[in-house]
C-alpha cells in the first residue's frame, strides 16, 4: 500500500513508497520502476497492475477491507470499481434530484462511482445510476444498488438517510452506508 494524499494506493504486492504528491491536475506516484506518471495513463497502469486509489474517509477500512478481496478472489469472481465520482458529478446528482445523498454514500463514491462486487453479489451504483423514483422500493427511498442480484434492493430515505436493504417486502434498516457495509462483508 502506497500513502497519497492521506489516501492509499494498493497493488498486489502491497509495496511501500515514498510519500506522493500532486501539482495543479497532475497525480505524480513513484512507481516500481521509480519513475513518475501523471494522472492522464494512470488508468493504464491501474489495468495492468491492478492499483487503486482508496481515499481517507470513513469508509476507508471498509474499502481497504473490499479492495483486499478483490485482490484474492479476482480469478474466481468479477469485480469492478469505476473511477471515483468527482465532487461535481455528486453536487450535479444533488441538484438535479433536489436531494441530499448522505455522506457515507459520498464517501464510497468517491472511491468508485459504480462498482459490482464478486459478480453479482453487490452491485453499487454511480452518480449515473442512482435513481431517486424507482419501483423497486418505498417512494421515499433512493435505489443506490442490489444484492445478491436477486430482487434484494439498496437504498437511503430520502427523509433520514438511513440505508436499507428492501429484500421482497421486508426490510432491515443501517444508520449508515459504513454500517450496510459492516455487515455485507462480516
Amino acid at each position: 500500500m502506497l500513502d497519497v494524499f492521506g489516501g492509499v494506493w494498493y497493488n498486489e504486492s502491497n509495496s511501500i513508497r515514498d510519500n506522493h504528491y500532486a501539482e495543479n491536475t497532475f497525480l505524480f506516484q513513484w512507481l516500481e520502476e521509480g519513475g513518475l506518471i501523471n494522472f492522464d495513463i494512470i488508468k493504464k497502469v491501474q489495468k495492468e497492475k491492478f492499483i487503486m486509489y482508496v481515499p481517507n474517509n470513513s469508509l476507508t477500512d471498509e474499502i481497504k477491507s473490499i479492495v483486499r478481496s478483490s485482490q484474492k478472489l479476482k480469478e474466481s469472481y468479477y469485480f469492478n470499481f469505476n473511477d471515483p465520482a468527482t465532487e461535481e458529478e455528486i453536487l450535479n446528482w444533488e441538484i438535479k434530484n433536489n436531494l441530499t445523498i448522505p455522506e457515507s454514500y459520498k464517501d464510497w463514491l468517491r472511491f468508485s462511482n459504480g462498482s459490482v462486487i464478486a459478480n453479482e453479489f453487490a452491485h453499487f451504483y454511480g452518480t449515473k445510476m442512482i435513481c431517486a423514483k424507482n419501483d423497486y422500493l418505498p417512494e421515499d427511498y433512493v435505489l443506490i444498488g442490489e444484492i445478491n442480484g436477486d430482487g434484494c434492493f439498496l437504498g437511503y430515505s430520502k427523509i433520514t438517510g438511513k440505508f436499507i436493504v428492501y429484500d421482497h417486502g421486508e426490510m432491515i434498516i443501517y444508520e449508515d452506508f459504513k454500517q450496510f457495509l459492516k455487515s455485507l462483508f462480516n
